[in-house]
């Protein structure tokens, strides 16, 4: 068997982080929230069938991953998109899909 070339795609790339955000509800709130800058829960949520305290959880679980930027203003918490976060995720991932199948093509 050939050495190993190259660091397991599981260890390059953040699972979690496309995994929340490829969630179809979760998905559905980044296309929603990409045309708006700062919102609060019950902004978003008047636009969405599902009860408030799951877009909540939905959107706590987008902060986690830093899709996500929020911020507390007097009583309310503001959610916005954290583009430049998101962008390199998706850049990084690109380069690193790119190495492995440089890597898969060199072996044949």
């Amino acid at each position: 068997m050939p050495e190993k070339l190259y660091v397991g795609i599981d260890q390059t790339i953040n699972s979690k982080f496309f995994i929340t955000f490829f969630d179809p509800v979760r998905f559905e709130l980044v296309n929603f929230l990409s045309s708006y800058e700062w919102l609060n829960i019950g902004e978003i949520a008047e636009h969405f069938p599902q009860d408030r305290s799951v877009i909540s959880r939905h959107l706590d679980q987008m902060y986690q991953q830093n899709i996500l930027i929020k911020e507390k203003r007097s009583k309310f918490i503001y959610y916005q998109l954290n583009c430049e976060y998101i962008t390199k995720m998706f850049e990084n991932t690109s380069s690193e899909l790119r190495k492995l199948m440089d890597t898969c093509t060199s072996n044949e």
